[in-house]
């Protein structure tokens, strides 16, 4: 009688445990890129949301001599009709400062996923600063990494 000999097929418990460390070391790499590159894009949309409310405060100007004190959607009297928050909903919008130096202070307040990335400001004269450091000091420029 002859012993049929059969061949296995497949992978050694060694060989899954190397394929296995490896994604583990790709994913320690590429995880935190991504979550660097998406914090970088939220930001980006509330300083184009802080720059179209710039704009928006100066067409009511124009119209009233004035600055608006406050953003409103849905009432517009004496306010900006604009959201309140950025689109993704990561940062809160407002006027948090109205002056006769700079004109208004606009801010986006970071929250949700966004909450340890700073506020970010823009006044009447073009200065954009960023609170990178979460302590109220908005040493630096919107451009800063």
């Amino acid at each position: 009688m002859k012993h049929a000999i059969m061949k296995h097929s497949g992978f050694t418990i060694i060989e899954l445990m190397i394929i296995v460390t490896v994604i583990a070391a790709l994913a320690a790499i590429a995880v935190p890129s991504y979550q660097d590159y998406t914090k970088r894009a939220r930001r980006s949309e509330a300083q184009v949301a802080l720059s179209e409310l710039a704009n928006l405060q100066e067409k009511f100007f124009a119209e009233t001599l004035s600055y608006a004190p406050a953003i409103d959607i849905t009432d517009p009297n004496n306010k900006l009709a604009y959201r309140s928050e950025t689109e993704g909903g990561y940062y809160d919008l407002g006027v948090v400062a109205l002056s006769t130096t700079v004109g208004y202070t606009l801010q986006a307040t970071a929250k949700n996923a966004q909450l340890g990335d700073g506020n970010l400001r823009l006044n009447g004269i073009g200065v954009k600063t960023w609170d990178k450091a979460n302590n109220g000091s908005y040493g630096y420029s919107w451009t800063d990494r």
